[in-house]
């Protein structure tokens, strides 16, 4: 059984937000430098797998925070591999701050040839060296069969940059969530904080395209719960929700 793999990091100022605290991005950056340096040194490294005409893609994220680290604050990432089966990989990660644990995720990866674009099987070359550890975190909910995209083009609309690409030239999956939350009110933020984000990406999409983001409310209208919508004009790229929580005291500064 495989131990999980741990990098430590320091709460930089870009990473933070308006209370001095890690943003959500900040957290899924943590858990993408993590994951990649995992793979690194397992023998997976970025070449190896270019070499090879494959690459990892993100399917599906939730992530669950109980509170986030603030500025300075120095925090401990931990993932492994749950399991992979066929062409699809489970990875498990869980962030401690001081006084233990502040947040835990589950993803799903695709491995994709670069050729094709298509997935394919993970072959024991790439899939041992990750060991296994069947100690889950939270649980994948989101399907696409769970609701239906909007019928017309609506909700705000951003466009992809050349400072969004990744390796592969497509729009980095952290972006996804950026257009969602700015699509909220800032009361919203002022307010509550982010505490369960869950994305389902269903396509890429590279630079230059025009993106809409159709956010609608979960009700009953008590709840801070929200179902986000992510398309260009000819195909679906992701879904989303977010449930948000009342802040207790505003963080010292």
């Amino acid at each position: 059984m495989a131990a999980p793999y741990q990098r430590r990091y320091k709460v930089s100022y870009w990473d933070t937000d308006m209370f001095l605290l890690a943003s959500p991005l900040a957290l899924l950056g943590y858990m993408e430098e993590t994951a990649t340096w995992h793979s690194e040194e397992v023998g997976n490294s970025l070449s190896y797998l270019r070499e090879q005409g494959k690459a990892w893609l993100l399917h599906q994220v939730r992530l669950k925070v109980e509170r986030y680290p603030r500025w300075r604050e120095e925090i401990k990432v931990s993932t492994w591999v749950e399991d992979i089966r066929r062409c699809f990989a489970h990875r498990h990660f869980e962030i401690e701050g001081e006084g233990g644990a502040l947040a835990w995720a589950a993803t799903l990866w695709i491995l994709v040839d670069l050729f094709t674009h298509k997935p394919c099987s993970i072959p024991s070359s790439i899939g041992d060296p990750y060991g296994r550890l069947f100690r889950g975190t939270v649980d994948l909910t989101l399907t696409s069969r769970s609701f239906s995209f909007p019928d017309k083009i609506s909700g705000e609309k951003f466009v992809a940059g050349v400072a969004d690409l990744d390796l592969n030239f497509h729009v980095n999956h952290k972006k996804y969530l950026y257009w969602v939350l700015n699509t909220l009110p800032q009361e919203l933020y002022r307010e509550c904080f982010l505490s369960d984000v869950e994305i389902l990406y269903k396509r890429e999409t590279g630079w230059g395209e025009g993106v809409f983001c159709y956010t609608q409310k979960i009700y009953p209208s008590s709840s801070k719960s929200f179902l986000h919508f992510l398309y260009t004009r000819d195909k679906e790229l992701a879904l989303a929700s977010t449930l948000w929580k009342r802040r207790g005291n505003k963080p010292e500064k």
